[in-house]
């Protein structure tokens, strides 16, 4: 294959994702707000950095944690 500067094809600059789909018929709302989302992530990476933890297990636990915090707040994927 030969790579070469001459696409037909337009390339956006900017690429943004459209969530009203979801946001409408799925009725989505974040079930993290932005402080538990930041500790969430930083301690992901934290440990990943460290090579300290069972990144398996700590994401296992994120999701249950995640999954909680959704039935606390009634998220309606959540009912049964």
């Amino acid at each position: 294959y030969q790579i070469t500067g001459n696409s037909p094809f337009h390339e956006a600059g900017l690429l943004k994702l459209n969530c009203d789909k979801a946001l409408f018929r799925l009725r989505w709302t974040a079930v993290l707000d932005y402080e538990k989302l930041i500790d969430f992530t930083g301690d992901w990476y934290y440990q990943y950095y460290r090579r300290s933890a069972d990144l398996f297990a700590l994401t296992a636990n994120q999701i249950s944690e995640y999954e909680e915090l959704a039935k606390k707040q009634k998220q309606i994927w959540t009912q049964s």
